[in-house]
């Protein structure tokens, strides 16, 4: 009896904890997990497992899932031996919960979860122009450019996996460039179609083809007219500008007088435009006319001004040489007084006088006087003449 009773203990024992309540009515989920091929939204996916249930928790199996994205719950087909599959489609990129939950007829029950994850593809592929100061700031500028001068391209994308690859053709021939910025010079004028391929470490690409004008570079020239290259001080001058180049043009005019001009922001095309100077002495004067693109390239061109000196006060006759030069030229005939002098035979007289020769010398005496007086006279004529005459050479210097 005591052998019996030993072997009939287990038996009685599981019966007791089944009563009780202490069996394991978990369901379980094994090998739970989303197979998605390409995760790139719209991404279809599949629920993929199997389902374990104790015996002791036997009957009826309900499940069902929830993908997480918003769409509503679905049930879940479970086969005799466990294992289930279930097909969704992620119409979005994102990580997603899908869970999963089941029951039995006996009071079983479980649930499990995994990450389903959905990218986006690359996309959006384009690249811009910039140029960048000292300071790294960069501002977006045409991709239009003249030949030589340097081209910067900045490279951009949306979605994919990781880091993503750059791939650049610039459409002129040179071996291709990666990286999302590079730096090129085209050395010929024209079109040039620039394509930017962006890929993704599991594959996702997508590209973006635009085009860059290199444009010939429009040769310099400088020209510079004056209607007027003449006169006295102080002289106004104009000088017709007229310009070719890469604009926004600088025109600079030295006039040659230790003054110059800048003028900005030209257009070029051989606009016409006015500079005006005055010129306050007399010389002569070459203005240098400058003309420089916007590269940096420039033609000159030159015109020669001739300036008299200003009048002044001291260059003119004297007022009073007229005025004193005439009475000096109407005494001239004063000089023909010199005939007075032939006074002279009255000396003759002395002959009648003979007897008396003290009375011979008071006729002589008067006849001297008055030949005395007219040449003093005339003497007095002909200096007032010469001081007159001496005035109007100095007035005239």
């Amino acid at each position: 009896m005591t052998l019996r009773s030993t072997r009939l203990l287990p038996l009685f024992a599981t019966a007791v904890l089944a009563a009780a309540g202490c069996t394991d009515r978990t369901v379980e989920f094994q090998d739970l997990r989303v197979e998605i091929n390409e995760p790139y939204a719209p991404a279809t996916a599949m629920l993929v497992g199997r389902v374990h249930v104790p015996s002791a928790t036997g009957g009826s199996l309900s499940a069902k899932v929830s993908f997480g994205d918003g769409t509503a719950e679905q049930d879940l087909d479970v086969g005799g031996d466990g294992r289930f599959s279930l097909g969704h489609t992620f119409l979005e990129p994102g990580n997603f919960e899908v869970r999963v939950e089941a029951t039995t007829s006996r009071g079983g029950e479980g649930s499990a979860s995994t990450t389903a994850h959905v990218v986006s593809p690359v996309k959006n592929v384009a690249f811009t122009c910039r140029t960048c100061d000292t300071a790294g700031t960069c501002s977006a500028v045409p991709c239009d450019a003249v030949p030589g001068s340097s081209v910067t391209l900045f490279g951009t994308a949306e979605g994919g996996v990781n880091a993503l690859n750059f791939r650049w053709d610039l459409g002129d021939g040179t071996q291709p460039r990666t990286g999302p910025v590079v730096h090129h010079e085209y050395a010929v004028a024209g079109t040039y179609a620039v394509t930017l391929l962006a890929q993704d470490t599991l594959g996702s690409m997508a590209s973006h083809t635009q085009d860059i004008v290199i444009s010939g570079v429009t040769a310099v020239t400088a020209d510079a007219q004056a209607a007027t290259t003449t006169g006295r001080a102080p002289l106004d001058v104009s000088l017709v500008l007229r310009a070719t180049g890469e604009p926004p043009m600088t025109l600079l005019v030295a006039w040659g007088d230790e003054s110059d001009n800048v003028y900005p922001a030209y257009p070029g095309g051989q606009a016409a435009f006015a500079a005006t100077h005055t010129y306050n002495r007399g010389g002569q004067f070459t203005a240098l006319f400058t003309a420089v693109d916007r590269l940096g390239n420039q033609a000159t061109d030159t015109v020669i001004f001739a300036v008299d000196p200003p009048l002044t006060s001291s260059s003119g006759p004297a007022p009073q040489s007229s005025s004193a030069a005439a009475p000096a030229s109407s005494a001239a005939p004063a000089s023909s007084a010199a005939p007075a002098s032939s006074a002279a035979p009255a000396s003759s007289a002395a002959p009648a006088s003979s007897a008396a020769p003290a009375s011979s010398a008071s006729p002589a005496s008067s006849a001297t006087a008055a030949s005395s007086a007219a040449p003093a006279s005339s003497a007095d004529a002909a200096s007032s003449t010469g001081t007159a005459s001496s005035m109007g050479t100095s007035s005239s210097q």
